[in-house]
């Protein structure tokens, strides 16, 4: 990432992940939100995305990435994301209750994590 001109996570202060829906089930919103703070003295190219640990059948997870955002942050500057997910029916696919993951990543290094139960 450093190669395309993306920030060293070092400058960066994540805020804790608030998981505003723990549990969920099947056709319902996964809403969570965090802040993300450049402490550097200088502007900062980040790419923020979220990773979805989905269970299988097996009992193993599976992670599926999805991209929030990629953009300069000032010196200083403080963001705040909220993102809502739709856990719903897919074609390509079957979701198995229990035990799932969230995570968050920032320049390609994952930063935080929680879990959520569907059920």
């Amino acid at each position: 990432m450093k190669l395309f001109g993306y920030a060293n996570n070092k400058d960066l202060l994540i805020k804790p992940l608030k998981l505003n829906t723990p549990k969920i089930k099947l056709g319902e919103i996964l809403d969570f939100e965090f802040s993300l703070e450049n402490k550097s003295t200088s502007n900062q190219l980040v790419r923020i995305e979220y990773g979805l640990y989905f269970l299988k059948a097996s009992g193993k997870q599976n992670r599926k990435v999805f991209k929030l955002s990629e953009r300069a942050l000032e010196s200083g500057q403080q963001i705040l994301l909220n993102k809502k997910h739709t856990i719903k029916e897919i074609s390509t696919g079957r979701y198995y209750l229990g035990k799932h993951r969230l995570s968050i990543i920032v320049n390609d290094i994952e930063v935080e994590q929680t879990n959520f139960i569907l059920n």
